[in-house]
C-alpha cells in the first residue's frame, strides 16, 4: 500500500496552485514523484552535480496519482494517458464529488486491467449461457447453465417472466442500477432449453465493460482479504462500488473466474 508522505505537484501546467489539488486531499489522494531515487543516483555520478543531467532529467520526470493505495495514474508531463486524467482533474478541482467520481473510474479501470487475464473463455462462456448434457436415469437431459449475460438477451438468449424487482413486465421497464432476476431459455438445434432456475442479472443499464470492472473490484478485495484459490471451486462475495447489493465471484484454484452474479434475496 502506497502512504502520503509528502505532497509532489507535478509541473508543466497541470496543477499550478495546492488551492488545485484540494479536492484531492479530501478524497485522500496524493502525487508521488516515481524517480526520485534514479534522479538522485544519476546526479551523483561524476563529479558533482551536472546541471545538465539535471535538466535532462526533470523535463522527463514521472509522477503516480495514489489513490485508495492504489496508482491510478503515472507518467510523465509528455504521456498523453498521463495528461487527460490530469486535465479533467484540474478542470474539476473546485467539485470534491466530482473529482471523487473521476478517481474511482480510474481506479476502477486500473484494478480491471489488473485482473483482465482471469476473464478465461469458460467464464464467457458460462456468463453467455451454456447447454451441458447430463445422464439421468440412462437418458440425456439437457440442461442450461450461467446465462447471465443480458448484452445477449434476444441473440443467443431469449428472457422470460421477471421476477425480481416485483411488477416489472418489461426488460426496458427495469430501473437503472437495480439488479433483475428472471426466467431464461436457450435455441438448442429445433427446439428450446430453460433454464430450472432463475438466472440474476446485473442492472440493465451495465453493460459488459462495467460488469467485468465491478467483478474485478470483488475478486480484488478477495486477495486483499487473504483469499485462496484451495478448492477446484471457490467463492467469495462483497458489495458492488455503489453499495448497493453483494457480488458473488466464482473461481477456480489457478484464480480464474468462472462465474459472477449478483446475490438477490
Amino acid at each position: 500500500m502506497f502512504q502520503p508522505t509528502e505532497w509532489v505537484i507535478p509541473s508543466a501546467g497541470f496543477f499550478s496552485k495546492t488551492s488545485e489539488c484540494d479536492a484531492l486531499v479530501q478524497n485522500g489522494a496524493f502525487f508521488m514523484e516515481l524517480d526520485a531515487a534514479a534522479i538522485m543516483e544519476s546526479i551523483n555520478k561524476g563529479n558533482g552535480i551536472n546541471p545538465d543531467v539535471i535538466g535532462a532529467i526533470s523535463s522527463n520526470r514521472r509522477f503516480a496519482l495514489i489513490y485508495k493505495g492504489e496508482i491510478v495514474t503515472e507518467g510523465s508531463r509528455y504521456d498523453k494517458a498521463y495528461q487527460k486524467p490530469l486535465i479533467d482533474l484540474k478542470k474539476a478541482s473546485t467539485n470534491a464529488n466530482k473529482v471523487e467520481e473521476i478517481l474511482n473510474d480510474l481506479l476502477y479501470e486500473r484494478i480491471y486491467l489488473k485482473y483482465e487475464g482471469q476473464f478465461k473463455i469458460k467464464f464467457h462462456h458460462h456468463f453467455d449461457g451454456e447447454i451441458l448434457i447430463k445422464q439421468k436415469s440412462g437418458e440425456d437431459i439437457l440442461e442450461l447453465f450461467g446465462a447471465r449475460n443480458h448484452d445477449v438477451i434476444g441473440t443467443k438468449i431469449q428472457l422470460g417472466p421477471i421476477r425480481k424487482p416485483p411488477g416489472i413486465n418489461s426488460f426496458h421497464d427495469l430501473p437503472d442500477d437495480i439488479p433483475f432476476k428472471a426466467n431464461v431459455e436457450m435455441k438448442y438445434g429445433n427446439g428450446i432449453v430453460k433454464k430450472k432456475n432463475t438466472s440474476s442479472f446485473f442492472p440493465r443499464n451495465w453493460d459488459i465493460k462495467r460488469v467485468k470492472k465491478e467483478i474485478a473490484l470483488v475478486y480484488d478485495k478477495m486477495l486483499k482479504s487473504g483469499g485462496t484459490f484451495r478448492y477446484e471451486n471457490n467463492k467469495f462475495f462483497f458489495l458492488d462500488s455503489t453499495k448497493s447489493f453483494e457480488i458473488q465471484i466464482e473461481f477456480d484454484q489457478f484464480g480464474n473466474l468462472t462465474s459472477a452474479y449478483p446475490k438477490i434475496n
